[in-house]
């Protein structure tokens, strides 16, 4: 579009001589480009004198391509068009040693006396500058001492030099002192505060001297005598008549054949199972004390068994625990702890609390966390009169706000206390359910979980 535009206008008759190079140059007094761009147009004329009258038998001139055949392409039709700069070549140097021959052999060009340098002189290599056949030292430049006094702007004089970046410097040191003894003070301050307050009672820290280790048949005699108190005083025991130590010795047998935990807390300061070097003792027996008092108990069994006694069935995966304390010493802490022991074996997701003094002297992985193998469920069965029963408000609170059981269900008169003392009553059960493990820690494809049991295809 643009071309068509160009050729519509009207063709611009010329007067006077034709547009050469030479009347180019006469009428606007601009020299050709390649002259220009030489190196002889770059270098100052002043102080050499008139140039040469034939410039066109000189190596300069003949340079490049004729004007006519880059710019003066003007046939008086229409505008030439913009040079095409992308297609210019670069600038052939090729010429230079035949134009300083040139230059050297016109007499007319005027130039100084000539004289030899030596280049393996040290000033030569120093770097210094000849000057008529000599060298001549180096300037050194002198010392440059600021003038405060006569300065025209202070403010920007201390803004570039160094003053103003120490006093800034300073400023920075004395307010960061300054901030830190503030801080040193709030700090202080404090913990004064927090020094003063009284510390917060630790609800599972036991009243009296006392740790938890597992059963052995040597605690049977203990045992018995905790329980059979709360047989005779009590009606939430299943047995009505008192157990005897062989019995006691049967439940502890049992529990560690079918891998479950069974918890006895002992009056006293634990004994220390190393040396004053922090090392283990050569027998592990000879470290434990040969008397000691079995104040409460904590013990689980599995829910349910099959026909025949197995294990196997469907409650595999539920178990009942039970706590029973010295009538001395609750109220003392020893059954909560009996109880965060049982349930951390029992569920590892418990937050265990570890308040009360623990041994394992045999190193029983069952009585550690998990060792009991898979539990879904855990449960508590309260026996409890039928109306206004006055051990489970108190009961209830103490399962949920320290262990999350919560009441699931109430079986109405499915028990009876004993005749003596008293006429015998029906009891509820009320049953309180814990989670151990989440439903999808269980593999639908094993048959059994619990340790010591065998898995089945």
């Amino acid at each position: 579009m643009i071309l068509k535009d160009v050729k519509a206008v009207q063709t611009i008759t010329t007067k006077g001589d034709k547009l050469t190079e030479d009347a180019l140059a006469k009428a606007s007094g601009f020299i050709p480009r390649n002259y220009s761009n030489s190196f002889e147009a770059g270098i100052s004329d002043a102080g050499v004198g008139e140039l040469p009258e034939e410039p066109k038998g000189s190596v300069l001139w003949k340079q490049g391509k004729p004007a006519e055949e880059e710019l003066l392409d003007w046939d008086g039709s229409w505008l030439p068009p913009p040079c095409d700069w992308d297609d210019r070549g670069t600038h052939d140097k090729s010429y230079m040693p035949s134009l300083i021959q040139e230059w050297q052999k016109n007499k007319e060009v005027p130039c100084g006396p000539g004289f030899e340098l030596d280049t393996s002189l040290l000033h030569y290599k120093n770097g210094h500058p000849p000057c008529n056949g000599f060298f001549s030292k180096t300037d050194e430049s002198p010392v440059c001492i600021p003038d405060i006094e006569n300065s025209e702007d202070e403010q920007k004089r201390l803004e570039q030099t160094s003053k103003s970046s120490s006093e800034n410097f300073v400023k920075n040191q004395q307010k960061n002192r300054k901030f830190a003894k503030e801080m040193a003070i709030v700090h202080e301050i404090h913990n004064e505060k927090i020094l003063a307050l009284e510390p917060e009672v630790d609800l599972y820290s036991p009243k009296i001297d006392v740790y938890l280790r597992p059963a052995g048949k040597e605690d049977s005699a203990g045992i018995a005598m905790v329980y059979n108190h709360h047989i005779a005083t009590t009606f939430i025991t299943e047995d009505q008549a008192p157990v005897t130590e062989d019995d006691i010795e049967f439940m502890i047998e049992n529990a560690k054949k079918e891998n479950l935990p069974f918890i006895v807390a002992i009056r006293g300061q634990a004994p220390r199972l190393q040396d004053s070097l922090g090392r283990r003792t050569a027998s592990k027996k000879a470290a434990m004390p040969k008397c000691e008092m079995v104040i409460g108990f904590a013990t689980a069994e599995i829910y349910n068994y099959g026909l025949g006694g197995a294990r196997t069935g469907r409650s595999r995966s539920t178990a009942n625990l039970m706590l029973y304390v010295h009538p001395e010493y609750k109220r003392k802490g020893v059954g909560r702890n009996l109880l965060d022991r049982l349930v951390h074996n029992m569920s590892p997701g418990y937050g265990y609390r570890k308040a009360c003094s623990w041994l394992n002297p045999e190193n029983d992985t069952v009585h550690e966390s998990g060792g009991p193998g898979h539990f879904h469920q855990i449960l508590f069965q309260l026996p409890v009169l039928p109306k206004d029963d006055p051990n489970l408000a108190w009961i209830k609170n103490f399962l949920y706000n320290g262990y999350f059981f919560t009441e699931e269900a109430r079986l109405k008169s499915i028990g009876r206390s004993r005749a003596t003392p008293g006429p015998a009553k029906w009891l509820d059960v009320v049953v309180f359910q814990g989670q151990a493990y989440q439903a999808e820690e269980f593999d639908p494809h094993d048959y059994c979980l619990v340790a010591g049991v065998q898995r089945s295809a």
